[in-house]
């Protein structure tokens, strides 16, 4: 890049990082070697945000030329311009199922559209300055905004009404994002606090105090919340105390966008300096080293064995479920109704130890039960058995 870089943003796969930059380009890289692998260019003026749909296959650009633009993530092409914004355009997000694109904008308007047809579906209004930030919660029930007029508000995603207004902020809510499970809100601000939300109540859980905050991302875990400053450093928190935990220093000037993979071993960060930097998370998922610079090195011993979230979430038909090894083991992954009945059973077999993440490597489920027929929509749960270890978590499907 030629000149700062505002939003970084990994493929749910985790191969793929891309950046969106004041050059007006934005930059397609391997994340596992850090090679540049596609320049995408259309916009006119600075890109501020981008972002992948669920299943990977859509990126979404936001841009000061008051227009998003949809790309083929695979190939790089542009498939659709998107306007009705009438000033610039901060935030982009697709809701959980993909089938929404959510974009906040300097017009202090949120506006919510069809990504298969590009259609505008609703315009939220409220704010009375930039709207900065905009997130789904994990289970596409919620939207979030961040505005310059210090407040946050709760949206219902599927009708547009206004659910709540959370305030303290003293000054402009740069970023806000919702922790895995849903149930917490994080917002950064420029009056030098992070403020962390119960999502259900509206209630003040906790402050966090550091520089002007430009950007803040939960881990996969939700054991760990990072945030970019002003103050050019990262810094890295424990999620349930907000206990700082590790100062990251290494860029020259501001950092705007931070985001984790989704397995949660590597932190993106991206600078006014025009630069990404990436950072290797230890296998607990909460200490980094030292950056490797703009490439990665091959990861470290794995010394743990883990299951991750299933991406898509929620999904419809087919879902995958990342994990890892730390030693050889025969894997199963049972599939649970919510009233705890077995659904299906996936004998994966004897696996030796490494990372299994990417569509190729991960446990793929189909969306059918045990006589090949496809299940209902609704929570179900899954259970990794390796070994000795054994980890349960939930996804969704909806139809």
């Amino acid at each position: 890049h030629t000149s700062s870089v505002y939003s970084v943003a990994f493929s749910p796969d985790g191969q793929t990082l891309a950046s969106g930059s004041s050059d007006t380009t934005i930059r397609l890289w391997d994340a596992m070697t850090g090679e540049h692998k596609k320049t995408l260019t259309g916009h006119t003026y600075w890109v501020n945000s981008v972002a992948f749909s669920p299943d990977g296959q859509t990126l979404a650009s936001g841009s000061w030329d008051n227009t998003i633009r949809l790309w083929d993530a695979v190939t790089g092409k542009h498939k659709k311009t998107l306007t009705r914004h009438t000033s610039s355009v901060y935030s982009v997000a697709f809701s959980p199922d993909g089938q929404t694109l959510a974009s906040g904008s300097w017009d202090k308007t949120i506006r919510l559209r069809d990504v298969e047809t590009g259609e505008h579906k609703k315009t939220l209004t409220g704010h009375t300055s930039s709207v900065y930030s905009v997130a789904f919660s994990p289970d596409g029930q919620t939207l979030a905004s961040g505005s310059t007029d210090t407040t946050i508000r709760l949206w219902d995603a599927m009708t547009g009404e206004h659910k709540k207004t959370l305030t303290g902020h003293t000054w402009e809510v740069r970023s806000v994002t919702f922790s895995p499970d849903g149930q917490t809100l994080a917002s950064g601000s420029r009056d030098t606090t992070i403020r962390l939300w119960d999502v259900e109540t509206g209630k003040h859980k906790k402050t966090l105090e550091a520089k002007w905050i430009e950007s803040v991302a939960f881990s996969p875990d939700g054991q760990t919340l990072a945030s970019g400053s002003t103050d050019t450093s990262i810094r890295l928190w424990d999620a349930l105390t907000g206990e700082h935990k590790k100062t990251l220093t290494g860029h020259t000037s501001s950092v705007y966008s931070v985001a984790f993979s989704p397995d949660g071993q590597t932190l993106a960060s991206g600078s006014e300096d025009g630069t990404v930097l990436l950072w290797k998370i230890q296998s607990d998922g909460s200490l980094p080293v030292e950056p490797e610079g703009k490439h990665l090195t091959k990861w470290g011993f794995i010394k743990s064995t883990k299951v991750f979230q299933n991406y898509p979430n929620p999904f419809n038909p087919e879902t995958w479920i990342p994990y890892q090894l730390a030693n050889p083991a025969n894997v199963t992954l049972s599939i649970y109704a919510a009233d705890g009945k077995v659904v299906r059973t996936l004998k994966l077999g004897n696996m030796p130890a490494g990372r299994y993440q990417n569509r190729s490597r991960a446990a793929h489920w189909d969306g059918k039960n045990a006589v090949g027929e496809p299940v209902a929509s609704g929570l179900y749960f899954y259970t990794l058995t390796a070994g000795d270890f054994t980890a349960t978590r939930k996804m969704l499907i909806r139809k």
